[in-house]
């Protein structure tokens, strides 16, 4: 299906296939559009349209830069972000840390790192999650990371810049 939908977003045609974009939420469904031939014994034929909708799997963040700012060294600081599905089909999703600065003294983290979200069919749908991002500042450089989210069925990947420094001066202590 990847494959499939990654032609079609680039504008290849598929034979019966194709891509129709919701304009409200921003989501995706592939439509499969055929003629079914019935021939009957006696000679008669009826021909009748058929057309299948599928809901592409996606995701949405709340943000595309957390920047933690000074943080007094050997102390934790906190974000979060959140993740929503909008389509009308579940969703599993996995974040991980990449191009990490080579100056990087800092540690980033993220809880949880994966999960799965419902479709969006009703308001009770858990379709929403709430991320914690945290930094630690291992010195006085400047840490840099990309938070990519990825899910496992061709949904659109997200990044996140995550910036953060660390200073010894007291006035970035949290008591």
């Amino acid at each position: 299906m990847s494959r499939d939908l990654e032609q079609l977003r680039t504008g290849s045609q598929i034979d019966g296939l194709s891509l129709e974009k919701d304009n409200a939420f921003g989501t995706e469904k592939m439509v499969y559009s055929d003629i079914l031939l019935i021939r009957y014994s006696n000679g008669v034929a009826q021909q009748h349209p058929l057309e299948g909708v599928v809901p592409v799997p996606s995701f949405r963040v709340s943000t595309d830069n957390i920047d933690f700012g000074v943080c007094f060294v050997g102390q934790m600081k906190h974000h979060q972000v959140s993740i929503v599905n909008l389509s009308g089909a579940t969703t599993s999703w996995r974040v991980q840390f990449q191009d990490v600065s080579d100056t990087a003294e800092g540690e980033f983290q993220t809880e949880p790192s994966s999960g799965v979200l419902d479709a969006f069919v009703t308001h009770t749908a858990r379709n929403k999650e709430t991320l914690t991002i945290t930094f630690v500042a291992r010195s006085e450089c400047r840490s840099e990371a990309a938070m990519v989210f990825e899910g496992d069925l061709g949904e659109p990947r997200h990044v996140i810049k995550v910036t953060g420094s660390g200073s010894f001066d007291g006035q970035f202590e949290m008591k």
